[in-house]
Parts: C-alpha cells; structure tokens; sequence
C-alpha cells in the first residue's frame, strides 16, 4: 500500500515531520500545496532529492487556505480576489455554478508552479479537502492528468471504495463523514478509467479528528485494510497541533511499515 503524507507546504513544522518520514521511508507519497506563501524553497529542494524512493505529487488548493496562481479566481473566487470557503465552494458545486474553464486555468497554474519548484511534473494529482473530486473541477482534473500521463507516469488519488468496505470504515467510524468524501468519489473514478489514467482502488485515513487520540487504532485498521498495492492511507503527520503530533509520532514507531510507491503496472 501507498503511504502519503498530505499538506507538505502548509507550514515548516509540519514540512520538516514528513521530511523526517520520507527519509526513514515511513511513507511513501507527500502532496505539496504550491497554492500559498508558506512553501519553503529549502524544504522543498529537501523534499525533492528524495524524489527516486517517493512519490511527490500535488495537492491542489481551491479553498481559502491559499490563493489562487492563474490571476483571477473566477467562479471559484471570493470577494477580494481570493479563492472562497470549502463550504461555498460546494454550494457552487453542486449547484453547478463552477465553470470548468476556470477549473482548469488554476489546475494548470499550479501544475506550473509544482514544475518550477521541482523541475519536473508530479507523480500523482489530489486535493486539498478532496475539492479534486468535485463537479466542475472533476473534469479539469482528470483532462490535466490525461495531458500528464502522454509525457511521464502520474496517477489521480480518489476516495472511492468498493461498497463491502465503504460500509465497514462507515459502521467503523465517522460514517456520514466517510459517504460524503467517497460520493463525488466515484464520477471521477470513471473519469479517470475513460481517459485510462491509473488511479488507486481504495482509500484509507478518513477518522473523526475531533478524536485525535485514537488514531493509533485507526492506523491499524487502515493497515489491515489496505491489502492491494495500490491502496492509498491518507496521513497528515506534523508538529504544533496535537492531532498531527500523534500521526507523526504513530508512523514514526509504527513496526513493518513497509509501503510502497505507486505500481503503475498494476490495475486499478
């Protein structure tokens, strides 16, 4: 299985913890927000010499946690030039009020950036709060990706699960929580098997946060879980917050952690 540490760039702390994991190869994926202030072109150039034994993809932003790349924001702006909130971003979701174009301006923008940081293109596509699976943005997602693939690997990461295990981690824990991620889920999953872009069969590391403590237990499930090789178990380790503390601390000493990165001959 797939091991990624998301939200590299969102703060020294936090990109410093998953350097520490990616050496120790306790993980084996990072996604990088490129959308923001708080990229650290030291941290980053750290991150990227360890690109041969890892995955190093992006997470796109388009909430208002960073600022959008392609100028103006469009239909997935707010007053002031920023992007908006994630709970207005779905409201125009689903009211389909986001228009792709402008999906796309941005996604490419910031696939512009992750080239200038890195020198190359990712490896794989996600998002920031899953905004990748959404309607309006899907589509540009899965196009960006498709343009990728031409040129190097790269694979798009879903939330889907097949619905024998999507009603476990449901009954297990957080079960409106876990519907809501894995519904837009599934659109884009068909997007991508279209347009033949690899992408992984099931996904893992959507718990309550709000109790952080039990984490460990939950790692073990996911671990369990997570039985094809292209499986994805979505961690945000770190330092400062608690919740994050206890991801790091928990990857860093967990036993025969062995993951592995994304297998692109194997099937979907």
């Amino acid at each position: 299985m797939i091991i990624c540490a998301d939200d590299f760039g969102l703060s020294p702390e936090n990109d410093a913890a998953i350097l520490v994991l990616a050496r120790a190869g306790r993980i084996s994926a990072v996604s990088v927000m490129v959308a923001g202030s708080r990229l650290i072109p030291a941290l980053a150039a750290d991150l990227a010499e360890l690109g041969p034994g890892l995955d190093i993809g992006l997470h796109l932003v388009l909430t208002d946690e960073g600022g959008p790349l392609a100028g103006a924001a469009g239909s997935l702006g707010a007053r002031g030039g920023g992007f908006c909130t994630l709970a207005e971003l779905l409201r125009r979701a689903y009211s389909g009020r986001i228009r792709p174009p402008d999906a796309r301006m941005e996604i490419q923008a910031q696939i512009a950036a992750f080239r200038a940081c890195f020198g190359r293109a990712p490896d794989h596509l996600d998002g920031h709060l899953h905004v990748q699976q959404l309607p309006g943005i899907r589509g540009a997602v899965a196009a960006a990706a498709a343009e990728l693939c031409r040129a190097a690997p790269c694979y798009v990461r879903h939330a889907w699960l097949p619905l024998p295990e999507l009603l476990r981690e449901m009954r297990r824990a957080g079960g409106f929580k876990r519907a809501a991620i894995a519904a837009p889920a599934g659109p884009l999953r068909r997007l991508l098997l279209r347009r033949a872009v690899p992408t992984n069969p099931g996904f893992f590391g959507v718990y309550d946060y709000r109790r952080w403590e039990l984490f460990p237990r939950h790692f073990a499930h996911f671990l369990a879980e997570a039985r094809r090789p292209n499986d994805i178990i979505m961690t945000h380790p770190g330092r400062g917050e608690p919740w994050r503390s206890l991801e790091f601390a928990t990857l860093r000493d967990a036993e025969d952690l062995r993951p592995n990165r994304f297998r692109h001959a194997a099937p979907a």
